[in-house]
């Protein structure tokens, strides 16, 4: 066996980068295909905080305007005019471009009244990203709105909102609330990041307010870009959309997505277990019913590296758990690893599915398969 290896290792030498493939006519027509298959992944940011994350999105180069868009959407014209997003909404009539005044109803109905270029935006997309501060007035009351419109065009609809601290009042919780309840019977999975908790982290608390509040942010948009690069980019073992349909839709509704990076000696068990635990979540995964694992590292990863993590997360979770893994190589990553975790059919009072009647109808409309 070692002379096997060792010839492998020479052949990896004397071919340095491979050499472009010979092109065949056939290559064109299945390149056209493929770009006709790739699935449009879509983030909608509503109200300030959701416009706000995804401009940090566009900042960090996420976003190709082809097939994975950005889209702030505001009651707020001052706002709109200053947050650095390409692809802007102003939606309602009746609000005139002077915000929504903490009012989910009037968020609501300025949705409504611009449902039909809303819809413009999300009839061909297949994968969308709902993210919104909840409490407020635009965001809670357009978020599900719009997460009706992408879930009527087919589209996988993930809702990741933060919610109010205690401090902010009771009628602010009793907004959120309200617009939780609507995303819940609409999305495939609701993300709920309580800012409350980032009193908990260390050293978030004497943070400036805004650093503080970017803390949150960035979990939203790491959660964001993690799913998007791991169906929208090639890898050694791939994983594509189905996958993530596929674990998403038969996990009973209830999803977590988490990200981890780490080097040293120790790069595997340290990333893996920084995406299975995120400070903002308190979670159950010891029932997971799904996993879809993305291992990606520099053109050092190891088969003992990407295969480590996956058994770090076999352990923790079901043990007839349905498990995709793929894995990628990135020259910019050097030594580091990256985990991108989707687990399916976990326990948190954070983290929300689709409501229970919805679930009941989709099992209704399934085709059930016996397995002897």
């Amino acid at each position: 066996m070692k002379h096997l290896i060792d010839r492998v290792l020479e052949l990896q030498d004397d071919e340095g980068s491979p050499s472009a493939p010979v092109k065949k006519e056939s290559d064109s027509e299945l390149a056209s295909l493929l770009s006709s298959l790739q699935p449009r992944i879509r983030v909608y940011g509503c109200g300030g905080c959701g416009s706000n994350t995804v401009a940090r999105l566009e900042h960090e180069g996420l976003f190709d305007q082809t097939y994975v868009r950005g889209m702030a959407i505001n009651t707020d014209a001052q706002h709109l005019l200053r947050v650095g997003v390409e692809n802007k909404i102003l939606i309602g009539r009746t609000a005139r471009g002077r915000g929504a005044g903490g009012d989910p109803e009037k968020g609501e109905q300025a949705a409504f009244e611009s449902e039909r270029a809303l819809n413009n935006e999300v009839e061909d997309c297949d994968l969308a990203f709902i993210t919104a501060g909840l409490g407020g007035g635009t965001g809670t009351g357009s978020a599900h709105i719009i997460a009706r419109l992408a879930k009527s065009a087919g589209a996988l609809t993930i809702a990741v909102v933060s919610y109010p601290f205690l401090s902010e009042g009771a009628l602010r919780r009793q907004n959120a609330e309200w617009g939780l309840e609507r995303l819940r019977e609409i999305c495939d999975t609701v993300v709920v990041l309580p800012n409350e908790r980032l009193l908990e982290v260390d050293g978030v608390r004497d943070l400036p307010l805004d650093a503080a509040f970017r803390v949150a942010d960035e979990l939203i948009m790491r959660s964001i870009k993690g799913v998007s690069e791991m169906i929208a980019k090639e890898g050694i073992v791939n994983l594509d959309f189905q996958d993530l349909r596929s674990v998403m839709e038969n996990g009973g509704g209830v999803a977590m997505i988490g990200l981890g990076e780490a080097s040293g000696s120790n790069r595997a068990a340290e990333a893996t277990e920084e995406a299975l635990h995120s400070p903002l979540l308190d979670l159950d995964i010891s029932d997971a019913r799904g996993a879809l694992i993305n291992v990606v590292g520099g053109p050092g990863l190891s088969l003992g590296d990407t295969e480590a993590c996956a058994k770090i997360i076999r352990d923790q979770i079901n043990p007839y758990a349905r498990i995709i893994l793929g894995a990628t190589t990135d020259p910019t990553m050097g030594d580091e690893i990256r985990v991108l975790l989707v687990l399916t059919g976990v326990k948190s009072d954070q983290i929300h599915g689709a409501a229970l009647h919805t679930q009941m109808r989709n099992l209704r409309t399934r085709t059930v398969e016996f397995i002897n």
